[in-house]
């Protein structure tokens, strides 16, 4: 089965629970994330087969100018893992960091990268207080690092992106932060 992701992101909370309903009633997806991200904002992200996802991202995307939807086709597991949160030990040997303008990009830009470089995700951060925005930690060597951090602008756009850091070679107590 190519598995696939729906990423919706809400300003109105309470339409984001009624939708949530009306796309567990309707399709097989399983749901991935579902929470506040900050005041007033609510990310939803669902996995399932291709079409599933489509038709999803088709029927209930667009339904308002207040919802934000995008999809990734084909996403590769640690993705998967990172969303769900489910961390493998890993030696941090360099770290990138990339400050996205909105959650919805962050998965779009985190499955790219791992399918062009030699690289592996730490962290995507979504929390609530950070006011719709994402930060994507990803380790590697320093080139691969260096190149897919410069790379992320040319998926989103320069414009959807607010910061990238490069740490060589990072503290203990940073690594730890982020392991």
């Amino acid at each position: 089965m190519n598995l696939s992701i729906a990423i919706l992101e809400f300003i109105n909370i309470a339409e984001a629970y009624f939708i949530l309903d009306k796309i567990i009633k309707t399709f097989t997806v399983d749901i991935l994330k579902a929470q506040k991200i900050c005041p007033g904002k609510f990310l939803t992200v669902f996995s399932g087969n291709t079409s599933e996802i489509l038709d999803l991202v088709n029927k209930f995307g667009n339904i308002s100018v207040q919802i934000k939807s995008s999809y990734v086709t084909g996403i590769s597991n640690e993705t998967l893992n990172a969303i769900s949160r489910i961390k493998e030990s890993k030696n941090i040997d360099n770290i990138g960091i990339i400050e996205v303008k909105n959650a919805v990009n962050s998965f779009i830009i985190a499955d790219t990268l791992l399918k062009n470089f030699e690289i592996d995700i730490l962290k995507l951060d979504f929390a609530t207080g950070l006011f719709g925005k994402a930060v994507i930690f990803i380790n590697g060597a320093l080139s691969d690092i260096t190149n897919a951090v410069n790379f992320s602008t040319d998926i989103v756009g320069p414009d959807k992106i607010i910061n990238t850091q490069i740490i060589s070679s990072p503290c203990d107590e940073l690594k730890s932060l982020l392991s």
